[in-house]
């Protein structure tokens, strides 16, 4: 098993098979006893051996396609298709907001993922740590889902309120607010409205010292920035403001408004179970989700990339990364 590919030739997963091929068969389909589709025919040689790409590549692949319920969508990938009802994937996987794309393997699998592998590329957990999954997990987050997502909205609170006036404006300019408005920002508040929604914990494990790590994503339905600007320039530019600010008061010298945004994150969280209490809490990524417009008489698939805009920034807060489109 080749994880990296093998060269130019063949720069996706592959795998090499005792299997006979013959001229023409590239890009056939590869199937298992139970008729699924596993991987696509890359290369034979003569004598062989032969090289399958791993259909693994394919989640991450994004085609354009003639069918009617797909052709006004523009490019589209596998598990956008799949919330479609369109295409069926055997197996656990799932993508999150900002697309990565997490497999779950069985054992056999999981090893033979190892050994093909560059040592340096393997992440490995703590020694002693166990990772929480299946049954584990879900009484995990029966118990204690409620208080992950209030010490994440939290956090995450806690880090907008803690932002410079550059970063402010950085977020808000993923709501197209021209620059000549973002600029006269003196000060800001920050609250959440409305509470997390779409709590994902994407892993957790128990260490040896009893502590669970727990790295999780959710959005804050409702984040509301309220700005205060001189009241000049508010006036000077008053038509551009109007049009994307609201509750826009002025009092005196100075100006003030609000700007709704949904936001994503994901946070770093250590939960000590038996003082049931959070050791550590950090923002490990934050970004503005704003709606894309879609094409007439398409429906919407909730969370999929095709049909929201992502605008992320990395952090931590020392502000060194740019704003970025995603897709």
């Amino acid at each position: 098993m080749f994880p990296q590919g093998r060269g130019e030739r063949m720069p996706s997963a592959c795998v090499e098979v005792a299997m006979d091929t013959k001229g023409g068969m590239s890009g056939g389909p590869v199937v298992n006893a139970n008729g699924d589709l596993v991987g696509i025919v890359s290369s034979s040689f003569d004598g062989g051996p032969s090289y399958v790409t791993l259909i693994w590549e394919a989640l991450r692949i994004k085609v354009s396609s003639r069918l009617p319920s797909l052709a006004l969508r523009g490019d589209i990938d596998l598990i956008a298709a799949r919330e479609l009802g369109l295409v069926k994937l055997k197996g656990e996987v799932k993508r999150s907001k900002r697309g990565d794309i997490t497999m779950t393997l069985t054992e056999p699998e999981c090893e033979l993922l190892t050994v093909s592998s560059d040592p340096e590329a393997i992440v490995s957990p703590p020694p002693g740590s166990k990772p929480l999954i299946g049954v584990r997990l879900e009484d995990f987050e029966e118990r204690w889902l409620s208080e992950v997502e209030t010490a994440a909205a939290d956090t995450a609170l806690a880090y907008l309120e803690g932002l410079e006036l550059p970063l402010v404006r950085r977020f808000l300019s993923a709501s197209d607010v021209p620059e000549a408005c973002l600029a006269p920002i003196r000060e800001f508040t920050v609250e959440d409205f409305d509470g997390v929604e779409d709590p994902d914990i994407q892993s957790a494990r128990e260490d040896e010292d009893g502590t669970v790590a727990i790295a999780f994503a959710f959005d804050l339905l409702s984040v509301v920035w309220t700005m205060q600007v001189p009241a000049s320039d508010y006036l000077a530019l008053a038509r551009d403001y109007d049009s994307h600010f609201m509750n826009i008061t002025v009092d005196g010298p100075t100006a003030s408004m609000e700007l709704i945004q949904r936001c994503h994150f994901e946070t770093s969280l250590a939960l000590d179970r038996e003082a049931s209490e959070f050791t550590k809490a950090s923002i490990t990524f934050s970004g503005v989700i704003r709606p894309k417009p879609r094409a007439p008489g398409t429906r919407r698939i909730p969370d999929a990339p095709i049909d929201l805009d992502y605008w992320l920034r990395e952090t931590p807060a020392d502000a060194g990364g740019l704003l970025s489109g995603y897709p």
